[in-house]
């Protein structure tokens, strides 16, 4: 109660004003400060500080009842949200966090992050978003960013952000009631260059009815392998019957499985696209086996 903690501080300061030092040597603090005083006053018995009276309190004694009515209303504070506020958790001390993201980035998408919070029993928990501090800083000269944060309501948060620069490697520092917790460095790669990027077949071929796959490779400009994905795939088919099931996985590693099954056998042919403009090898051509 704060009327309680209020009084509880008046009356431990008035305590402490009885016992403040007599007029008769506080010139001997103020010239030569309270350590001088203490020297004389052991070598002078009429400038000893009478005895206090039972109970009462000196200027340590304050001091260190203050700091722990600190840290008790903190740990109140803390308990009051755990419990009052519905679906905040258990009461727990013991939190941990953990964060998921990426080491290289697509320019130009949007990058997400997500902070989980879990209790000493590994079960998700929740904590206010405003105990939560992120800060996205360039390490190398480059252009400052926005990012959301989200309370994803399920013990995760979501720290969202995007930049059309690229070369540039940003670190992530995520503060957690005022405890620094993380700090990630997020590299920004540029797009993948089409001209350069390959497709492999599966080296074990292809038969009827049986799931295949292909692995589209995207490489840069310079026909350095990607390490990050993010772009823009597309694909089109045609040949001697029809690829059913087909899917399409980004492996955020540079790297998009292709997989189908075909219903014929015969020659298949596939196209492939990255931002819109055809890829080194394409058409890929391969032939289903009985």
């Amino acid at each position: 109660d704060v009327d309680q903690l209020d009084a509880l501080i008046a009356d431990i300061e008035r305590q402490d004003s009885k016992r403040r030092v007599p007029n008769s040597y506080s010139s001997a603090q103020s010239t030569s400060g309270a350590e001088t005083a203490r020297t004389a006053a052991r070598k002078n018995p009429k400038l000893r500080q009478p005895a206090r009276p039972r109970g009462a309190l000196d200027g340590d004694d304050l001091d260190r009842i203050i700091d722990e009515i600190q840290i008790v209303t903190k740990q109140r504070a803390l308990q009051a949200v755990d419990t009052l506020l519905p679906g905040w958790g258990v009461v727990s001390s013991e939190r941990k966090f953990d964060l998921l993201a990426p080491q290289y980035a697509l320019v130009g998408t949007l990058i997400t992050c997500t902070i989980i919070v879990t209790t000493s029993q590994n079960v998700k928990t929740r904590i206010p978003l405003q105990a939560i501090n992120v800060k996205i800083v360039p390490l190398t000269k480059g252009p400052e960013i926005h990012h959301t944060l989200t309370d994803n309501k399920d013990g995760t948060y979501n720290i969202e952000f995007e930049t059309n620069t690229e070369g540039i490697t940003y670190q992530l520092q995520i503060d957690i009631y005022n405890q620094r917790q993380f700090e990630w460095d997020i590299q920004i790669c540029g797009m993948p260059e089409p001209s350069q990027c390959v497709a492999e077949l599966d080296k074990g071929g292809y038969r009827v009815n049986q799931k295949g796959e292909i692995i589209l490779r995207a490489k840069d400009e310079k026909g350095m392998d990607m390490k990050v994905g993010g772009a823009k795939v597309g694909l089109s088919f045609g040949g001697a019957g029809q690829l059913t099931s087909v899917g399409l996985l980004d492996l955020m590693d540079g790297c998009y499985s292709i997989t189908f099954v075909p219903d014929s056998v015969g020659k298949y042919a596939v196209w492939l696209t990255v931002c819109g403009i055809d890829i080194k090898t394409c058409p890929v051509e391969f032939i289903v086996k009985p």
